[in-house]
C-alpha cells in the first residue's frame, strides 16, 4: 500500500512539473527571418525591434517582440528613443500568427523634459511564477531625463491571464516629487507574482535606477494604491 501511495505521489509531482514546464529564450538575430516585412504591416510593427523573446507554455508558442524608434543618434555617445511598443504574438497550429496583446508607451517631453525610453532587459522575463503551466510575461522599461534615470519613469508591467496591471514610479532628485502609483489590481496577483515585482523594485534600487520615498515596502504591503513622501 505504501509503495502504491508513493507511486502515486511521484506521478502527481511528475505531471505538475510538467503543467509548470515553461521556457524563454530572447532569439538571436538570425532567427527572427520569420518576422517579415508583411507580418510587420500586418501587426503595425514599425519601429526597429530591439529584441525578440520566444517562450512557450501549455497553451502553446509566443513570440514578443520589443521595438524601440531611432529618433536622435549621438556619435560615441547613445541613441535616443521616443517611443517604444511590444508585440506578443502566438504561432498558432497553423504556423500563422495572432495577437495575443500589445503595449505601447513614449517620452514626456514638455512637462517631464525626457529625452529617452527603453526597454529595461535585464528585469524583463517569461516565467510561471504561479505555477499554473501559464508564463507570466513581466515587462520593465523606463525613461531619462534632464539627470538621467535619476529623475526619469519607471514602469513594471505584469500580463496576468490577460490583463495588464502595473506599478508605474516617478523617479526625482527631490524627495517631494517621487512618487508610486500601483494598481488595484495587482493586489489581487498570487503572492509569488507580487513578490516577483518587488524584487525587481529592490533590484533597481540597489542598480541606483530608482529611487522610492521613505517606507514604500510597508506601503506596497498595506496594499496602498499610491505613495508619496506626504502620503505612506
Amino acid at each position: 500500500m505504501k509503495k502504491i501511495c508513493l507511486l502515486l505521489t511521484l506521478l502527481a509531482a511528475c505531471q505538475m512539473a510538467a503543467q509548470s514546464q515553461v521556457n524563454s529564450e530572447i532569439m538571436p538575430a538570425a532567427q527572427t527571418s520569420w518576422l517579415t516585412d508583411s507580418l510587420k504591416q500586418l501587426f503595425r510593427i514599425q519601429y526597429p525591434v530591439n529584441n525578440v523573446y520566444r517562450y512557450t507554455d501549455k497553451s502553446g508558442s509566443y513570440y514578443c517582440v520589443l521595438t524601440e524608434s531611432r529618433d536622435s543618434i549621438i556619435p560615441s555617445k547613445d541613441t535616443f528613443h521616443f517611443r517604444i511598443r511590444a508585440v506578443n504574438l502566438k504561432q498558432e497550429s497553423s504556423g500563422q500568427f495572432s495577437k495575443v496583446w500589445d503595449m505601447s508607451d513614449y517620452i514626456l517631453q514638455k512637462d517631464q523634459h525626457e529625452s529617452n525610453i527603453w526597454f529595461w532587459n535585464q528585469y524583463i522575463a517569461f516565467e510561471d511564477l504561479d505555477k499554473d503551466g501559464l508564463t507570466d510575461p513581466v515587462i520593465v522599461y523606463g525613461t531619462a531625463a534632464t539627470n538621467g534615470t535619476s529623475d526619469g519613469r519607471v514602469k513594471c508591467m505584469v500580463f496576468y491571464k490577460g490583463e495588464k496591471i502595473g506599478v508605474r514610479h516617478q523617479n526625482s532628485l527631490e524627495q517631494n516629487e517621487r512618487n508610486t502609483t500601483v494598481d488595484k489590481a495587482f493586489y489581487n496577483l498570487p503572492a509569488a507574482v507580487q513578490l516577483s515585482v518587488a524584487r525587481r523594485l529592490e533590484d533597481m534600487v540597489k542598480q541606483q535606477q530608482a529611487v522610492f520615498s521613505s517606507g514604500w515596502q510597508k506601503a506596497m504591503k498595506s496594499k496602498r494604491t499610491y505613495f508619496d513622501e506626504k502620503n505612506q
